[in-house]
């Protein structure tokens, strides 16, 4: 939980993350997926191909990131 926390507010520096093809990355961690892009500014990409995530899962995403410039989520 430390970690998670750590990344998600204070990282400066990662600026892309790549699930692709993660069968662990479904419908249940949509909410982390989340708040980690809705506080981490320095997270510029996020690819998420070939995960198990619901169509309703995607469109949360999608939702979360409207207010982001020039971020980019591929799923």
């Amino acid at each position: 939980e430390i970690g998670n926390h750590a990344i998600q507010y204070y990282n400066k520096t990662l600026e892309e993350f790549d699930f692709c093809t993660s069968h662990l990355v479904n419908h249940s961690i949509v909410d982390c997926l989340s708040q980690f892009m809705k506080h981490n500014h320095a997270l510029k990409k996020l690819t998420l191909f070939n995960c198990n995530l619901s169509q309703l899962g995607k469109k949360k995403l999608r939702n979360c990131i409207r207010k982001k410039k020039h971020f980019k989520l591929y799923i």
